[in-house]
């Protein structure tokens, strides 16, 4: 027998923000799936979350799709599909042999499980684009998918320059290969910054996670032709209206949803060649996975956080 967290909703507001959103995760017995002639048992060691789990852990009317009875969190979104597959917070799940992948040889469990969900995601906002040493990318904020971009944009040479809402986070950034830095709580108007930054050229490619909240400021900060990529909804829906820019100035905006293998082996390519590692916000055990969640709810961890299994 295997342990696996799954999901019944109990708390029915619906809300990821509701203060009994954890009675809808519990811990279950099951037995070793057992694989069939073209798929193999995966013993998970680590899983990562992604902010989209929280909105399936409440089934939450923000996320398109609803969640069935005893669902696995941690969904494999990304590769098998979203909020109906089950997902890698268990001792043993059965993977597809064509989604097998090997993980970096220089990655730890914990940073590997942070791998295909943040920079798996980037390497598909990257790859719109032809990125080189002309190359400027904008990212928001310091969560996962925007550590990756930094990371990986670097790598491919590009100049990169970082938004987030603090210093101690922009430091961070740095780290990771950000060149410029843009605070924006103490520059709300950063397109404009980055227009500065660029002599008014602005940015070839922007990694949008905040939605609708950023979206304006993001189709601002690019140059003409340049590309807006969409990987998240972290700020409450609201109307905007870009159409304009994108009119005038034949700007692309592109929705990220998921990534191909292809995309997931080039990262595993530039993780060993570089010696990347994933920036761990920080990593819980096994039965401190509700905590997990409850740090998540609060959207101020720099990097992933991940549960060893």
């Amino acid at each position: 027998m295997a342990l696996s967290y799954q999901i019944n909703v109990i708390d029915l507001s619906h809300s990821h923000l509701s203060p009994t959103l954890l009675s809808n995760l519990s811990v279950k017995e099951i037995p070793i799936p057992i694989p069939g002639p073209t798929s193999v048992v995966v013993r998970i060691r680590a899983a990562a979350l992604n902010f989209r789990d929280l909105l399936c852990l409440a089934d939450s009317p923000l996320y398109p799709v609803r969640t069935p009875p005893g669902l696995v969190p941690l969904d494999m979104h990304n590769i098998l599909g979203s909020g109906v597959v089950n997902g890698t917070l268990s001792q043993y799940v059965v993977v597809e042999d064509p989604w097998l992948i090997r993980a970096p040889k220089n990655l730890s469990f914990e940073e590997s499980a942070a791998l295909p969900g943040a920079a798996g995601t980037a390497m598909n906002v990257l790859e719109s684009i032809s990125i080189g040493g002309n190359t400027t990318v904008v990212t928001q904020g310091t969560g996962g998918v925007s550590c990756a971009v930094i990371q990986y944009a670097a790598a491919l040479g590009a100049r990169v320059i970082a938004t987030s809402s603090t210093d101690e986070k922009l430091q961070v950034a740095k780290k990771l290969g950000a060149s410029e830095l843009i605070n924006y709580k103490t520059i709300p108007d950063w397109a404009d910054e980055v227009l500065r930054l660029t002599g008014g050229k602005g940015a070839d490619l922007v990694c949008d996670v905040g939605g609708s909240g950023t979206l304006e400021q993001s189709v601002k900060a690019l140059k003409q032709g340049g590309t807006a990529c969409l990987v998240g909804f972290l700020t409450q829906p609201k109307p905007v209206d870009v159409l304009m820019g994108l009119i005038t100035q034949a700007k692309i905006l592109k929705g990220i949803a998921v990534f191909s293998r292809a995309m997931l082996a080039r990262i595993v390519d530039l993780t060993e060649e570089h010696d990347l590692h994933p920036y761990l916000g920080k990593v819980f055990e096994w039965e401190e996975a509700p905590e997990a969640f409850e740090l998540l709810r609060k959207q101020d961890t720099v990097g992933k956080i991940v549960i060893r299994v």
